[in-house]
């Protein structure tokens, strides 16, 4: 082999990737920008449409809590973190969400074990009609607590700072309504 031959060989197999390389430094930008926009991903046989979720989150708690609109009880906390780390913001709510849903138990003689986290299954069961929380509110936090598991599994860079507030906002108002009842 002649060295013509040599170079004209190595240039045929190291195009393509050298290719790839300049256009993905090239459009590095605008290729994150297209990536903060995914709404779906899919993994194995699981989805998550993070927004979507969300978003029928907002519609039902229009439904269910429509006498807790602006509230500010999680907000101020949050609000800075959501900046920071929307995913992280998300899931501060949730643990407010558990906190709360720990002190309804408590107020009603819920029993609940100390050594395992409290469950909403545990909720669920020993208030089998519901209680004082009412249906819709269960169903809500289903919705919640299944728009957080989502958020775990996603980068900060695919929830934006708005979803995070907005998530926030619903915490709030399940928040308020869990601690009246």
């Amino acid at each position: 082999m002649d060295w013509l031959t040599f170079i004209s060989q190595l240039v045929k197999s190291l195009a393509w990737p050298i290719a790839v390389v300049v256009i993905a430094v090239v459009l590095r930008e605008e290729v994150g920008r297209l990536l903060s926009k995914i709404t779906r991903i899919r993994h194995n046989d699981t989805e998550v449409e993070f927004r979507h979720e969300l978003a029928a989150a907002k519609k039902e708690a229009e439904k269910v809590l429509p006498d807790y609109k602006n509230t500010t009880y999680l907000k101020s906390q949050s609000s800075q973190l959501a900046k920071l780390s929307p995913r992280g913001a998300i899931i501060e709510a949730w643990l407010s969400i558990e906190g709360a849903l720990l002190k309804y138990a408590e107020r009603h003689g819920i029993e609940v074990k100390k050594d395992k986290p409290f469950t909403m299954r545990e909720l669920h069961f020993h208030t089998l009609d519901y209680g004082s929380l009412g249906k819709g509110v269960f169903e809500m936090l289903g919705r919640l607590r299944r728009t957080r598991n989502e958020a775990v599994h996603l980068s900060d860079a695919q929830i934006d700072e708005d979803s995070a507030q907005e998530y926030v906002e619903l915490a709030s108002r399940v928040i308020q309504r869990i601690e009246e009842a």
